[in-house]
């Protein structure tokens, strides 16, 4: 062996970064008008009639953690204005915040891939995690 080989054997041949699947509990702990606010990995989940959605608390211009209220959020760094939907209102955020998929794990718990976003609008719908044991990884509403 090569030195250069010999220190290539010593590292992992792979290496895995930190999960970016965060469980958010069953399809039964979920009403309609309710959320619930994961902070310490930056997600709110949104409970309504069409179902889950599950969106960024990170600001789009600087990587702040931004505060939520009933009528949007805002970016206590520098300004940053959010419609309840992600939609900016006020820089200077270039960009909404994402939205993210919410999948159906094996067990039957639900999770947010923090890895794949979706459109805006996009839910997982509880009607049919109730009514099946498959993967149903969102539904596109209005």
């Amino acid at each position: 062996l090569t030195a250069l080989g010999f220190l290539r054997s010593l590292a992992p041949s792979h290496v895995t970064g930190p999960s970016q699947a965060l469980r958010i509990g069953r399809p039964d702990d979920y009403a309609p008008g309710m959320l619930k606010v994961f902070e310490e990995a930056g997600v709110i989940v949104f409970c309504d009639k069409r179902g889950l959605h599950a969106m960024s608390l990170t600001c789009t211009h600087l990587g702040c953690a931004v505060n939520f209220d009933r009528r949007g959020f805002h970016c206590p760094c520098h300004g940053s204005r959010y419609r309840i939907d992600g939609r900016v209102l006020k820089g200077p955020a270039p960009r909404p915040l994402p939205w993210y998929r919410i999948t159906r794990l094996p067990n039957g718990d639900l999770a947010v891939d923090r890895a794949r976003r979706v459109k805006p609008g996009t839910r997982f719908a509880l009607s049919a995690a109730h009514a099946s044991q498959g993967d149903v990884s969102g539904t596109r509403h209005g």
